[in-house]
């Protein structure tokens, strides 16, 4: 896992949202970590939405003014973007090497994902083990190379060069969830929809995303909603008895 915190070299983070782009700068002053530098600004649908850019050079423009004012000397970046079109699940395979464990899961990824291995982008980690013998439990998150390219392409030609890039959801679980080590689950509600993200000792289990609940909508909803209810409480109860048992 890439430490955000190294300053090596020196990097700042933009965070893309459904709705807004936010820029931070942390610098180092003998032995704390400050906020230096915020700025932000809202981002229409033409230009971004659905989860990817629509319009590549207006998104360009976007970020160069998002910078423009600041007092920024680097163009390294560290990048979340919007966990819509993720796809994070944890999976159980046999006890392995990690090389082992990444070959393992991009032979059996499009049994979990409806995408061919080849049209994504992966990462995993090992959390734990599992119940059965000699098992482990593997987070695997992905995403569609053509999403996170309609990302890429324009930061690029914003003159950045990109460090890293994860979910705006993990960003956010490590403000929400540190130290956590019980199971719960974390609730994301903007204008294109709600994410239910159930976590367990502070990571990630499984991540549902609904189109139908958002800001606008909320409200009219029926909270009985079978497609996402039944599959929250299936989840939750699987980690609740994990966690009793463990």
């Amino acid at each position: 896992m890439i430490n955000h915190l190294t300053l090596k070299p020196p990097a700042f983070g933009l965070s893309i949202s459904a709705t807004s782009l936010s820029l931070a700068k942390v610098d180092k002053k003998e032995n704390e970590f400050l906020l230096s530098i915020v700025s932000r600004s809202q981002v229409n649908s033409e230009i971004m939405g659905k989860g990817r850019v629509q319009d590549p050079k207006a998104f360009a423009k976007e970020i160069r003014k998002l910078i423009r004012g600041t007092r920024l000397k680097t163009n390294h970046v560290n990048i979340s973007l919007p966990e819509e079109r993720f796809f994070i699940k944890v999976v159980e395979l046999n006890n392995m090497s990690k090389s082992d464990v990444g070959n393992a899961i991009s032979n059996e990824l499009e049994n979990h994902i409806p995408f061919f291995s080849e049209e994504v982008y992966f990462d995993f980690e090992i959390i734990g083990f599992s119940e059965r013998k000699n098992g482990i439990k593997v987070l695997i998150a992905a995403i569609p190379k053509n999403v996170v390219d309609s990302y890429l392409d324009p930061i690029k030609n914003a003159d950045l060069k990109p460090r890293s890039i994860e979910s705006e959801l993990h960003s956010l679980s490590r403000i929400v969830l540190e130290g956590d080590s019980g199971l719960g689950v974390l609730i994301n509600v903007n204008k294109n929809g709600t994410s239910f993200n159930l976590f367990f000792q502070g990571k990630i289990c499984s991540s549902l995303y609904s189109e139908k609940m958002n800001v606008n909508t909320l409200s009219k909803v029926d909270l009985s909603e079978k497609a996402i209810i039944d599959e929250v409480k299936k989840y939750f109860n699987f980690y609740k008895d994990f966690s009793n048992k463990n």
